[in-house]
């Protein structure tokens, strides 16, 4: 109701959007109101039968839909895409258009962002814990078991010393953002 629709405009909001702030409904609208203003020029400037709007392809649909005030840059290595992204932009996002950055450096920008890395990182089985030990992860359709292992971590005192440290740092190693990627199903953990 605080958006302030133009008169006969409706929208519907998924539930997903519950929570997001009105800076986003209103960027949406803004956006969805402008794509519908040029369907409708384009209705009258052409003859039947034509297509009048076709959903863009997956660089745009992401620039559409991530790129807020939030994002610091879009990197784009493709002086097409880099032209097709300007000209989306400037119809509707134009106070977004210095965020996008065109590179030209030799190293391939997924090297020089360490995108590869990451790539590999996430479909790693095996990672090592920084006390020795290690945390074995299979994916399987019903879940994802993941075994603590403590390797070459004897410890200091005891076996149970042991065991419970590897397993202190294999929690912490499971919990860090950079592996929920791939624990995003039920889990089965075996510690050590």
């Amino acid at each position: 109701e605080s958006l302030n629709m133009p008169k006969g405009i409706g929208c519907i909001v998924r539930t997903a959007a519950q929570f997001k702030p009105d800076q986003d409904f209103q960027r949406e609208i803004k956006y969805l109101l402008n794509l519908w203003k040029r369907i409708k020029h384009r209705s009258k400037q052409c003859k039947a039968p034509e297509n009048l709007y076709q959903e863009y392809g997956l660089v745009l649909r992401t620039v559409r839909d991530e790129l807020t005030e939030d994002v610091k840059k879009v990197v784009v290595d493709s002086k097409e895409e880099y032209k097709n992204i300007i000209r989306f932009i400037n119809l509707f996002m134009p106070a977004l258009k210095n965020k996008i950055e065109m590179y030209n450096e030799k190293i391939p920008i997924l090297e020089k962002y360490g995108v590869e890395k990451e790539i590999e990182r996430i479909f790693r089985r095996k990672i090592l814990l920084k006390n020795g030990g290690s945390i074995i992860i299979e994916q399987t359709e019903g879940m994802v078991a993941i075994d603590v292992n403590t390797g070459r971590f004897v410890g200091k005192r005891n076996v149970e010393d042991t065991v419970f440290k590897t397993n202190i740092e294999a929690s912490r190693e499971i919990r860090s953002e950079e592996h929920t990627s791939e624990l995003q199903s039920h889990s089965f953990i075996s510690y050590a």
